[in-house]
């Protein structure tokens, strides 16, 4: 999310891959032309063909998504609502199973960190919730952030970009204090041996 928030080339990058991925759209492949038809509505209903890059885009900067599937009174998915990663939690066993698929997810209050599941907790079961996982390892309730394996050397290249502006700041008003010893005559020499140094300050001795 730092990367994310903070760099420009990152963000871009994972727009591009979006965009780039789902641009040659997608096509539902059926021989029951009800379940076609279905689809289609589905698809236009919700808007899918506008979300899509999106879902890509959010899923890989995070790892995971989580989608709340809303139905009217006619059983009929109106909308698919996107719930916000950090507060969102999977309610599987060590194997990843749902023990109460009643009681799949649930999503905790702002800035919550406990390990516990906290009583205020909202609770939503399996069908409701779609959960994407990006590069998601068997038997692990959550995906993975296309970035992560990248931490490591955004942190190095950002400190090293830093450091290199404040090198060059702290360097255009650099100054030195020159001691020279000995008499007035070792002065003049030393002085008259730094003259290309005015003009080179790699040529100073």
């Amino acid at each position: 999310r730092l990367m994310y928030d903070t760099d420009p080339r990152v963000k871009k990058a994972l727009k591009m891959y979006a965009t780039d991925v789902v641009k040659a759209g997608f096509i539902v492949k059926t021989k029951d032309e009800q379940a076609k038809q279905i689809a289609t509505e589905l698809q236009t209903r919700i808007g899918l063909n506008k979300k899509l890059q999106d879902v890509v885009r959010l899923s890989g900067r995070d790892g995971d998504s989580f989608y709340e599937i809303v139905v009217d009174d006619q059983l009929n998915i109106t909308e698919a609502s996107r719930k916000p990663t950090l507060r969102m939690r999977r309610n599987s066993n060590s194997a990843d199973k749902f023990d109460d698929p009643n009681r799949a997810f649930y999503m905790v209050p702002d800035n919550f960190m406990g390990a516990e599941v906290p009583k205020d907790a909202v609770f939503f079961p399996a069908w409701q919730i779609i959960h994407a996982r990006w590069e998601h390892d068997d038997e692990s309730r959550y995906g993975n952030p296309m970035w992560a394996s990248a931490t490591g050397a955004f942190k190095r290249v950002t400190e090293g970009e830093t450091d290199l502006a404040v090198r060059r700041k702290v360097r255009a008003g650099m100054r030195l204090l020159h001691v020279v010893e000995g008499n007035e005559s070792d002065v003049k020499a030393y002085k008259e041996m730094n003259k290309k140094a005015l003009e080179a300050p790699t040529a100073a001795h």
